[in-house]
């Protein structure tokens, strides 16, 4: 595929949730908490959730690749670490990210 198709903008957005906990025995895991990826697991329950979403340029395509449920705000230092999750999660596809976040 030529650069020129690959490139990509990278987008975040966030949106209210019901909060809610349940339990999940294939993962021995409680939903809902908030979770900051990587493992990072706050014992908060969470009440919205963040979504990264990478869409085409050139080419048409919108797909979201990755969600975060939180608290209710994120501080400045872990939005970041999604910010740069983010960005190498795409560019290890072989996208070309113009950083629009």
């Amino acid at each position: 595929m030529p650069v020129g198709d690959r490139v990509c903008a990278i987008m975040f957005d966030g949106m209210s949730t019901m909060a809610a906990l349940q339990f999940n025995p294939s993962t021995g895991n409680v939903d809902g908490l908030s979770d900051l990826g990587n493992g990072r697991r706050v014992p908060e329950v969470a009440e919205h959730i963040v979504s990264f979403t990478v869409q085409g340029l050139r080419r048409q395509y919108k797909l979201p690749f990755a969600y975060y449920p939180v608290k209710r705000t994120i501080r400045h230092g872990a939005i970041g670490r999604m910010r740069v999750g983010a960005i190498a999660a795409v560019q290890s596809t072989g996208q070309v990210p113009l950083f629009n976040l």
